[in-house]
């Protein structure tokens, strides 16, 4: 290499490292504010209402809340967002409702469908008004904070005053199930820790701290054995994306030790009859609700083979596992009663067939992941702060479907406003990476041409000249 081309290729990475900090920094980084540069506007109001109505269970305010959002949006005059999985999620309520051709009970599917066709609106609402970084940062805090408010206060509260089951951790309406309340807790685990991705110091990160610590006890006093394999799941892809950094093999030990340390003993003795849930023979052994689920699952795997293409329409499974149980001498009493499957997508394979099944994995969960690793792959060379953040709420999800498998967690609105607050976030990363024209090239420092023209412009009166080739 001539003297002459190692001088210019010195001089194009002190330029590069010159202005990458600037672009970068403007673009990608949270205000020192948490409401600095919020669009407060009609709709957020309208979803903030919601999110407080469905964690608080105080005023039942939820479709005027949900009423006045639409107005917003209708108000800003802008072009709709309809991303694949909201798509997706569209088609699969549609599969589920043509069912009331076929299904046993179609007023029931049909009642069903409407509560669906309001988590859409729902999910459009949140993509469409969280359209830019301060007001999807604001929103992401404020929904942790109805968290921390309403069923982990309330969880810490009726344990304290002992209204809890068997010792267990629950709050009340739908957090009154220890299982999915530390179901749901897998969520905002993986948002508080999202945010230490890229908060500074200051109130936010600390509360993002203290959920942390929290929310992992909050899931082990459920005892929730589910809840507890999706947490050791998602731990575990934390920890391997974090592998190589030396500071998370010093603080996650010691968070370790003191979550079990603070966990009473009756978690660790429910916890560790999980070794008889190996076999079918031990089963009973566990606890009789383990035995009892597993005479569900059979149940459930029997509709689902008797209705394998549409299944049985969207709300119905409740009432036709009761009734085959009553008609079917093959079938054990102990999993009598209206029941659910125990497992979200026995059911929605139960509900909707195996074409339902794979719209919804396929194309509703596969289209979000996919499309959010195609974004962290565009933002992790110009800011792989966003993208690690991307990565923790991936994770989170993840983590999520997992312990999904030991209960019905698609049924509720919770997993559809964390999908919708997860794609607000990656968009939001994404529009910022198109404002700044990051860098591009296989090192991430730029292509020849992009370097010549930036450099013009810090030193104006010089002609734009490529580059020489190191």
């Amino acid at each position: 290499m001539s003297r002459g081309t190692m001088f210019a290729a010195t001089a194009r990475r002190e330029r590069v490292a010159q202005e990458r900090p600037a672009w970068k920094a403007d673009a990608f980084a949270p205000a020192s504010s948490l409401f600095s540069g919020v669009n407060w506007s009609v709709g957020l109001f309208g979803l903030m209402g919601y999110v407080f109505v469905i964690h608080s269970f105080r005023l039942n305010i939820g479709a005027a809340m949900i009423a006045l959002s639409i107005v917003g949006v209708a108000l800003r005059g802008r072009k709709l967002l309809l991303p694949p999985p909201l798509l997706w999620f569209g088609v699969w309520i549609i599969w589920g409702t043509v069912a009331i051709f076929w299904s046993p009970f179609p007023d029931l599917v049909v009642a069903r469908a409407w509560d669906y066709a309001k988590l859409w609106v729902v999910f459009a609402l949140i993509v469409n008004v969280l359209d830019d970084r301060p007001t999807a940062r604001f929103y992401t805090v404020f929904w942790l904070a109805m968290v921390a408010l309403f069923p982990i206060r309330g969880a810490f509260t009726n344990y304290l005053f002992g209204h809890n089951i068997s010792g267990r951790f629950q709050w009340n309406f739908f957090f009154g199930n220890p299982n999915d309340l530390a179901t749901y807790c897998l969520l905002p685990l993986a948002g508080c820790l999202s945010l230490l991705e890229r908060e500074r110091a200051g109130w936010v990160k600390l509360a993002a701290i203290g959920g942390v610590i929290i929310i992992p006890l909050v899931i082990l006093a459920t005892q929730s054995r589910g809840a507890v394999v999706g947490l050791a799941v998602f731990g575990a892809i934390v920890l391997w994306r974090l592998r190589r950094n030396a500071l998370t093999w010093i603080v996650v030990p010691i968070a370790a030790v003191v979550v079990a340390m603070a966990a009473p003993k009756s978690v660790w003795d429910r916890l560790g009859r999980m070794v008889n849930l190996s076999s079918v023979e031990t089963v009973g052994l566990a606890d009789s609700s383990a035995e009892q689920r597993l005479e569900i699952l059979r149940v459930g795997w029997t509709i689902f083979i008797e209705h394998p293409v549409g299944g049985v329409g969207l709300g119905v499974y409740p009432r036709v596992h009761e009734t085959m149980v009553e008609t079917r001498s093959n079938l054990s009493k102990f999993a009598g009663g209206g029941r659910d499957t125990h497992n979200t997508f026995l059911n929605i394979a139960a509900e909707t067939g195996i074409v339902g099944l794979a719209m919804f994995v396929f194309g509703l969960l596969g289209s979000l992941l996919s499309g959010i690793r195609r974004r962290v792959n565009v933002v992790k060379m110009a800011a792989p702060k966003t993208a690690n953040q991307l990565l923790t709420l991936e994770a989170g999800l993840i983590g999520y479907l997992v312990a999904a498998m030991f209960g019905t967690e698609h049924i509720n609105a919770y997993p559809y406003l964390y999908m919708a607050i997860f794609m607000a976030t990656a968009g939001t990363a994404l529009s910022a990476q198109r404002s700044v024209q990051p860098l591009r090239g296989p090192s991430g420092i730029g292509s020849r041409k992009a370097i010549a023209q930036r450099s013009a412009r810090l030193m104006p009166g010089r002609r734009a000249t490529q580059p020489a080739r190191p």
